[in-house]
């Protein structure tokens, strides 16, 4: 099994390297095997690069088009 979580609109300012939240992630993420992705959409309509990420933290295009696809894949969605 794995587990991902996909972070859309403004919640993606707290995946950026010198974000208030930047310790407690990198600790979190480190070793814990979930993904952790980030809406491209999103980090576009706020002006956060992918540059600006925290490490380990990828990208989807789109979230909600990523969440549909994997749903039909047979995955869970879980909203938190």
């Amino acid at each position: 099994m794995s587990v991902q979580v996909v972070v859309q609109g403004g919640a993606v300012r707290g995946l950026v390297a010198n974000s208030a939240y930047q310790d407690d992630l990198l600790t979190t993420i480190a070793g814990s095997g979930v993904d952790v992705l980030a809406c491209s959409n999103s980090m576009e309509r706020i002006g956060v690069g992918a540059e600006a990420l925290l490490p380990d933290v990828g990208t989807v295009p789109a979230a909600v088009t990523y969440l549909t696809q994997q749903q039909w894949a047979g995955a869970a969605y879980v909203r938190i």
